[in-house]
């Protein structure tokens, strides 16, 4: 962002120094002896770049939260990277992922947060990838916000599915291991060793 701001800083000032020499000084002086920015019309645009430098970070990074995944007759499936995790089990060390996936009208942009009129839906699943397996754990309609109140089914190993060619929890599954990797690992410290196998199994594809 100091990059920028330097950028824009040093456009103005090259702006003003042209029409100084323009009229026949190195910069314009006021009556205090005191160097002055002559009106310059690139001003107003560059000034304006750099007060909406970080609001354009903040937008760049807010469209990358959603991954788009697959569309089907009236709605685009999004991954939300922020939400999703790598994780395990409350007891024991399978690795799962845990997902949380964004369903929005076709047409509606993902990075829309508050979506005023318009109803979409938030699905959660676990997913095993050793087992190619899912499990289904909310579904909420949401219009406007939506609230911290979820009821949800309890996480129980006896309510893993076997995944159904072609059906919809098969699609999402295997559009979400595309991005298992870059998914953030969520959950209790893991050894020196477990981590260590951790990394040779993500990269290499080998098991410890």
């Amino acid at each position: 962002m100091k990059r920028k701001i330097a950028i824009a800083l040093s456009a103005m000032l090259l702006g003003s120094f042209a029409a100084g020499e323009l009229h026949g000084s190195d910069f314009p002086i006021d009556k205090a002896n005191r160097i002055t920015l002559v009106d310059n019309p690139l001003m107003p645009a560059v000034a304006a770049a750099a007060d909406n430098y970080e609001d354009n970070d903040e937008e760049k990074e807010q469209k990358g939260r959603f991954i788009y995944l697959f569309s089907d007759d009236g709605f685009n499936y999004y991954l939300d990277s922020v939400s999703s995790c790598r994780t395990t089990p409350p007891a024991g060390s399978t690795k799962l992922l845990e997902v949380w996936i964004k369903l929005l009208p076709i047409g509606l942009a993902p990075e829309t947060e508050v979506v005023i009129d318009q109803t979409y839906f938030l699905q959660h699943y676990m997913l095993w990838p050793d087992r190619e397996q899912i499990m289904f754990l909310s579904e909420l309609e949401v219009e406007g916000r939506p609230d911290n109140n979820i009821k949800e089914r309890p996480f129980d190993g006896r309510n893993w599915e076997k995944l159904v060619p072609g059906s919809l929890e098969d699609n999402i599954y295997r559009e979400c291991m595309k991005y298992r990797s870059s998914l953030k690992k969520r959950g209790p410290k893991k050894k020196a060793t477990s981590a260590i196998g951790d990394v040779l199994e993500d990269t290499f594809r080998i098991s410890l």
